[in-house]
């Protein structure tokens, strides 16, 4: 017999609640998968502010001593693969494990794919204690870029003639050393991408499983969901992003790494209790409901998967705008931008908070908002909030174009940070805009017995779109960044124009899948 935590229930008739009763009216088991994947972001954001910032920082320092180039397409690759994997991780949910033990195994891949990410430092410091030789600070000043799983000719020549040991007998330990950082590296993303993958769609599904259909509280729930996340991809930037830049580098990953223990253990004590029997089987194990795909005309499921569809090329788009800011955004920033406050240098890492607090602040406010205007049916449909979405990008990267241009007439080559603050504060309104809303068509949209592999299916338009970002960086690299900025304001305005006019008849399409009105 089910447990009754896993039945969902109706919501309640209140048309304007004050924040405190919004919050209570959610259910319980919000809060526990909120906190799971709070701890989740923590360590994959403390992560990504560092990476590009780590792999192009000089071996001296610490770092692997890369270009830009080779930085940008290993973040636009791992980025993509992190959020294409939970379509996968979808699929095994809702056909072999469940959303539960997809999200147990996903948080120990994780955890240990951070503290992989430190082999860098311990692998060397483990031959050094062994041998006697500094490799460590042999390799750091040898001269070649560090972590290439296939060295270059150069780099293999200069590790095999003694180029890089001062002490001819210590050879052999430096390129093992070598190889060591290169291969726990890679090997610590890949354990990432793969946990990721089993945790993001795992966690999202349930989050629409704990509303009845037709509940509005589902898109609040999915509001409030992302706000408790983006919170831990504030903290990880002020926490594990200042640990990496200002000690070490690997110091911050394996903040990040403690991150996602705390959340595995959290998830533990208390899931049994909160979510009952949620997400303990594959969804195709599930009963057929009336409300199944075995009950909705073949037309009316084609039209809502076509919408589903045709909205995820337009989140393409968004993710390719948005995800710059961990890459090409992120490298202008500490090369380009004034960061001067009060005589404290800030961090590049914490400018990438800035959209993360904006969309914390704006969440609750949006939520009660969109109540509101659901009780006067007028709420903006989610196709309109996506087209507002992408518009909000645009403007936000006209401010950057302007920044850029005070960089070009100033004597040091820089430019405020206010111009970055009024970009990623445009930035947070196009997430709170794109990410909940979305999320909650989809579940919305699914056929209720694979809303796990739907959800999952979603984040791989955002994978699309974060692979993407590397085709920026030869624009960058030919016209300047201006260019990509122009580009990026102009796809993104052009896409909203385009929604905007089309939005009716796609609404159309979904059979009133998306209506969220009060129904007294």
């Amino acid at each position: 017999m089910s447990s009754p935590i896993a039945s969902p229930v109706a919501a309640p008739s209140r048309a304007k609640p004050s924040f405190l009763v919004m919050l209570r009216e959610q259910p319980p088991g919000l809060y526990l998968v909120a906190i799971t994947e709070f701890w989740e972001r923590f360590s994959y954001w403390g992560m990504l502010g560092l990476l590009v910032l780590f792999l192009t920082a000089a071996p001296a320092t610490g770092g692997f001593g890369w270009t830009s180039a080779e930085a940008l397409t290993l973040y636009a690759i791992y980025t993509g693969a992190v959020f294409s994997a939970p379509a996968l991780g979808g699929f095994l949910a809702s056909r072999y494990f469940g959303e539960r033990a997809c999200i147990l195994w996903g948080g120990v891949a994780v955890t240990a794919g951070h503290f992989l990410l430190s082999g860098p430092a311990v692998g060397p410091w483990l031959i050094e204690a062994v041998s006697g030789w500094p490799v460590g600070q042999w390799l750091n000043s040898c001269g070649i870029p560090l972590g290439k799983v296939l060295p270059s000719l150069t780099v293999s020549s200069a590790l095999q003639s003694g180029k890089c040991a001062t002490d001819s007998a210590g050879t052999s330990a430096v390129a093992l050393a070598y190889h060591l950082q290169a291969w726990t590296f890679l090997l610590g993303l890949v354990a990432i991408v793969a946990g990721t993958g089993l945790i993001k769609s795992t966690v999202s599904s349930i989050v629409g499983k704990l509303y009845a259909p037709g509940d509005a509280r589902r898109d609040e729930g999915f509001g409030i969901f992302m706000a408790c996340i983006y919170l831990g991809a504030l903290m990880s930037n002020l926490v594990a992003g200042t640990i990496g830049e200002l000690l070490d580098w690997h110091y911050g990953f394996a903040v990040a790494g403690i991150g996602m223990a705390a959340g595995l253990a959290a998830y533990l004590s208390r899931h049994r209790q909160l979510l009952g029997d949620i997400g303990m089987k594959p969804d195709r194990a599930q009963p057929i409901q009336d409300d199944d795909t075995q009950r909705v005309p073949a037309h009316v499921q084609r039209g809502r998967i076509a919408v589903a569809v045709l909205m995820s090329v337009f989140v393409v788009l968004y993710a390719l705008s948005f995800y710059q800011k961990g890459g090409l955004l992120n490298l202008e920033t500490r090369e380009h931008v004034d960061r001067h406050v009060f005589g404290f240098e800030l961090p590049t890492t914490w400018l990438l908070s800035i959209s993360t607090l904006v969309f914390i602040l704006l969440t609750l406010p949006a939520a009660r908002l969109w109540r509101y205007l659901a009780a006067r049916h007028r709420e903006p449909d989610v196709v309109a909030k996506l087209a507002l979405g992408l518009a909000a990008l645009a403007c936000g990267y006209g401010i950057f174009a302007l920044g850029l241009v005070e960089k070009t007439v100033s004597a040091d080559g820089r430019f405020s940070l206010w111009w970055m603050i009024g970009m990623y504060s445009l930035f947070a309104l196009g997430d709170l805009l794109v990410w909940p809303t979305q999320l909650a068509a989809v579940s919305r949209l699914a056929p209720p017995r694979h809303a796990a592999f739907a959800v999952g299916s979603w984040y791989l338009t955002i994978g699309l779109g974060s692979w993407l970002t590397a085709t920026t960086a030869p624009i960058n690299d030919r016209f300047g960044i201006s260019a990509v900025a122009i580009v990026l304001m102009s796809l993104c305005g052009g896409a909203a124009l385009l929604l905007w006019l089309s939005r009716a008849r796609l609404i159309k399409l979904t059979y009133g899948a998306l209506d969220t009105r009060p129904t007294s």
